[in-house]
């Protein structure tokens, strides 16, 4: 079940830093959390705002195939 899939950039940023590539930001390619609004699976599908405010704010999580009220 959801494997977050972490993003990898393709892009060479004319010598700027990134951070993506930096290692400093992980981002799931599949459901756009980052971080703090990343949930414990992946939902498989792109979330709304709604969905990764909640997640941030630690009220809801994605477990076992279905969201989680917390």
């Amino acid at each position: 079940m959801g494997a977050h899939k972490r993003h990898v950039c393709t892009d060479d940023h004319d010598g700027r830093h990134c951070v993506y590539c930096d290692g400093g930001l992980y981002l799931c390619d599949t459901c756009g959390g980052a971080e703090g609004s990343l949930p414990s699976e992946c939902p498989e599908r792109a979330m709304t705002n709604t969905e990764q405010d909640a997640v941030y704010s630690g009220t809801l999580d994605f477990v076992g195939g279905e969201w989680v009220a917390k």
